[in-house]
C-alpha cells in the first residue's frame, strides 16, 4: 500500500470513507479491515489479506471523487465480499498453481535438452541419456505449449467468476444493486486505467484493465457490460 503512496486512514482523516466501510462491515458481520487511501486519479479499489481478520482495503482518491455514497457503498461492498469469500486466498492459490505448471514445463524441457546433450564415450549410456532426455523434453514441451496456456485460461476464468460472485455479494451486503450498477456504468465511460499489466495485481482490483476482443480469455475481470447486465437481471 505504501509503495503507491497510500496512507492508512481513520474516522478523523477520511470520515466519509471510514464511516461507509464501518457501516458495511456491521451489515456483513465482518471485522473492520485496515483502510488505505491511495493518491491515484484512476478510480479503483482492492482488498488484500488471506482471511477477514488480516484484511486491508484500499481505495483511490479518484474513486472517492467520482462516486456518490450509494455508488461507493456498491464498490466497497464488492471488495468486502471478496474478503468474506476468501477470494484473495483463492487467487493466491490459483496463481501458485499456474506458476507450478509454468516452472514444471520449462524445467522438464531444460532438463531434457541437457540430458540429450550429455557427452560420453559409452554409446549405450549416451543412448539412455538421450532417450530419457527426449522423453522429458517432449513432456516439458507439451506442458509449455499446451499446459501453460490452458492453465492461464483456467486461472483467468476463475478470476472472472469470483468477480461475478463479489458483485452478488455486494448486493447482499448493501441490499441495493442500483449503487453498484451506477458505479459500473460510470467506470464504463471513464478513460482512467490502473498503470499495470500484471495479472496478479489486476485480479484483485475492482476496475482492472480489459484486453481486446482476442484477449478476452485472458482478462481477470468480466466486461463491465456483462457485470451490469447480470446485476440488472438479478434486480428484476
Amino acid at each position: 500500500m505504501k509503495i503507491n503512496g497510500g496512507r492508512q486512514i481513520d474516522e478523523k482523516s477520511a470520515p466519509r470513507l471510514y464511516e461507509l466501510v464501518t457501516e458495511l462491515c456491521l451489515a456483513s458481520g465482518l471485522p473492520l479491515p485496515k483502510i488505505y487511501l491511495l493518491p491515484i486519479d484512476c478510480p479503483n479499489a482492492f482488498a488484500t489479506g488471506c482471511d477477514p481478520e488480516h484484511a486491508s482495503l484500499a481505495v483511490t482518491s479518484g474513486l472517492l471523487e467520482m462516486m456518490n455514497d450509494d455508488e461507493l457503498r456498491g464498490v466497497l461492498g464488492h471488495e468486502l465480499a471478496h474478503i468474506k469469500n476468501y477470494d484473495i486466498r483463492v487467487t493466491t492459490i490459483a496463481m501458485s498453481l499456474l506458476e507450478l505448471v509454468r516452472y514444471s514445463g520449462w524445467g522438464l524441457l531444460t532438463a531434457g535438452l541437457g540430458l540429450m546433450s550429455v557427452k560420453t564415450r559409452a554409446g549405450i549410456i549416451k543412448l539412455i541419456f538421450w532417450m530419457i532426455g527426449a522423453s522429458l523434453a517432449v513432456v516439458g514441451g507439451l506442458i509449455a505449449i499446451v499446459g501453460i496456456p490452458l492453465a492461464k485460461i483456467a486461472f483467468f476464468a476463475i478470476s472472472r467468476e469470483r468477480e461475478y460472485l463479489a458483485d452478488a455479494g455486494s448486493v447482499e451486503i448493501t441490499r441495493d444493486p442500483s449503487g453498484l450498477i451506477s458505479a459500473l456504468e460510470k467506470l464504463k465511460n471513464d478513460d482512467h486505467q490502473m498503470p499495470t499489466d500484471d495479472a496478479a495485481t489486476n485480479a484483485i482490483c475492482f476496475n482492472a484493465k480489459q484486453g481486446n476482443w482476442l484477449m478476452k480469455l485472458f482478462d481477470t475481470h468480466p466486461p463491465l457490460e456483462k457485470r451490469i447486465a447480470r446485476l440488472k437481471d438479478s434486480a428484476s
